[in-house]
């Protein structure tokens, strides 16, 4: 057993899963591991530095007097770290992000956040909103868009994090 795998007692469990959108299975497509069942090392850095210093800037951001819509921004930029910072995240996990998706609809409309992040942010919605089983057959059909289309989801989330952190900021 490698140290990323997942140990369900007598079976473990890989991280490199198709329909896995965690950050590490994310930027694993970047820099793979050689054995699929361990990650490698810059993707493990990665990961952490993102974890932790996502919750830094949170933390330093929330010593700042800010209004409800700010501090909402927060707990969603927050709450995009820890559903995708662990090993696995299935499709059901991604229903934490509902606070991030109304803080970031309620930035664009009271306009906190500007007109540049409407496409974006609109996008990220239809992406995350997407069945898993939708995106499957776009690597039937473009091999090379199989794990791009995938790992759409993920980037989709941080999108939705970095709009908390934006709108905390104004």
């Amino acid at each position: 057993m490698c140290s990323s795998d997942l140990d369900f007692g007598t079976e473990t469990l890989a991280v490199d899963l198709t329909l896995n959108h965690s950050l590490a299975d994310a930027l694993g497509r970047l820099w793979p591991s050689p054995d699929h069942h361990s990650l490698h090392p810059v993707v493990s850095v990665l990961t952490t530095t993102f974890t932790l210093g996502s919750a830094l800037a949170v933390f330093v951001l929330a010593r700042r007097p800010t209004d409800a819509l700010g501090s909402a921004g927060l707990l969603g930029a927050l709450t995009v770290t820890m559903t995708l910072a662990p090993a696995i995240v299935w499709d059901d996990h991604l229903t934490f992000l509902a606070l991030p998706i109304v803080v970031a609809g309620t930035g664009l409309w009271s306009g906190r956040l500007g007109r540049r992040w409407r496409i974006p942010l609109i996008l990220a919605y239809a992406v995350l909103a997407v069945p898993p089983e939708w995106l499957l057959p776009v690597g039937w059909w473009f091999p090379d868009l199989a794990r791009p289309a995938l790992d759409a989801k993920t980037w989709s989330a941080l999108l939705f994090g970095a709009a908390g952190i934006v709108i905390a900021r104004s």
